[in-house]
């Protein structure tokens, strides 16, 4: 049986282009961006036709927040729910808060409707144990008076002197709180300015979530150069090391006769020595030098080496030369070791500096 080794895992495949990724889409983060956007619709159009059906079969929106699994319902709704409630550690749910209007839709004790952006459940975990009103909405914890919106808190037992402190602070946390009977309660998406759910916004932040705001600034430049789509595949590759080099290969435990470099049969064939410190390719690298005029030291890590002299000149068009030539020439290297090692051709120096330009101007 054959057996397949995959040299990059698929989250990383995922990333953004300009932080290390090929910006394919991740579908399981795009489909629960999706299903996010079916949530939302849910609590803000009740009235709908199939929200009416899903109230009726399902309990609705509150039972998709709060709601458990029950044996007979359906797959669709089982993955509605579970992106309300588990995915990635309710990063959906963490962005999602209440506007207050008459308090009928949010749960008083475990919704976000404060500013601090707590639930009074997080910041009280000691009076909404003793509450017997955890599931109650904000509409029955009080009631209006003289026009003015009075709490009414019914617990199980009586408090001591440091309870009733922090049931006083608690008061004073939601003392200011405008209660409109005229106006519904309204669901707030934090990480839209406009406040409002979209897919786009769902995705971006489920494929961020865990991951380095920082660009690449290597990956940046290679995805902007005119170059062919081959080339910056290519370069993506050897950036990230995995080309398919003895070292890779033996640390991926595949076996083979010999794990040293088949240009100079010095030392293991790694990325950094095939292309920069092999005494068959290092002097092809001054050569590439001299065509841009510049000289430094050669750093063996493939996206370092590349940086070096990358941006060095206030003319752009020289840095564009050399990040062209840089590319050209390890693309070459690696045709041509491939070639010494599957059809037993001699490497040849010259001959792949030759090809390596003609590639560069023919670019």
């Amino acid at each position: 049986m054959l057996k397949v080794y995959f040299l990059i895992v698929w989250d990383t495949i995922c990333l953004p282009k300009n932080k290390g990724g090929l910006g394919i889409k991740d579908l399981n983060k795009f489909n629960e961006a999706l299903l996010g956007k079916w949530g939302w619709e849910l609590v803000n159009n009740q009235n709908q036709l199939w929200a009416r059906i899903l109230m009726s079969k399902y309990g609705g929106w509150n039972a998709l927040f709060y709601g458990r699994n029950s044996t007979d319902s359906s797959s669709w709704w089982k993955d509605l729910k579970s992106v309300f409630q588990h995915q990635h550690n309710n990063s959906l749910i963490s962005n999602l808060s209440w506007k207050v209007g008459n308090g009928a839709k949010i749960k008083f004790w475990k919704d976000k409707w404060r500013e601090d952006e707590l639930t009074l459940q997080d910041k009280y975990p000691a009076l909404y144990q003793v509450s017997y009103q955890q599931d109650s909405t904000i509409s029955l914890m009080g009631h209006f008076f003289d026009n003015r919106w009075e709490w009414k808190m019914h617990w199980r037992r009586n408090f001591f002197d440091h309870k009733i402190n922090m049931v006083a602070a608690s008061m004073d946390d939601i003392d200011d709180v405008q209660i409109h009977l005229s106006s519904l309660d309204s669901l707030i998406w934090r990480v839209d300015p406009s406040g409002a759910y979209s897919t786009k916004s769902a995705y971006n932040l489920f494929k961020n979530d865990g991951s380095s705001d920082n660009e690449d600034s290597a990956f940046k430049i290679i995805w902007n150069l005119k170059i062919p789509p081959r080339a910056i595949a290519f370069s993506w590759r050897i950036f990230k090391n995995r080309l398919p080099t003895k070292a890779n290969l033996r640390r991926r435990q595949v076996e083979l006769p010999s794990y040293r470099c088949p240009l100079c049969d010095l030392k293991e064939e790694s990325v950094g020595h095939i292309m920069f410190s092999c005494t068959r390719t290092r002097s092809l690298w001054w050569e590439a030098l001299s065509w841009v005029n510049r000289v430094g030291p050669f750093p063996i890590e493939p996206k370092n080496h590349f940086m070096q002299f990358s941006h060095w000149n206030r003319k752009s068009y020289i840095d564009k030369r050399w990040e062209v030539l840089w590319i050209a020439l390890a693309m070459t290297i690696w045709k041509h070791r491939n070639l010494s090692v599957f059809k037993n051709q001699i490497f040849n120096p010259q001959k792949v500096m030759d090809e390596a330009l003609f590639l560069t101007w023919s670019w």
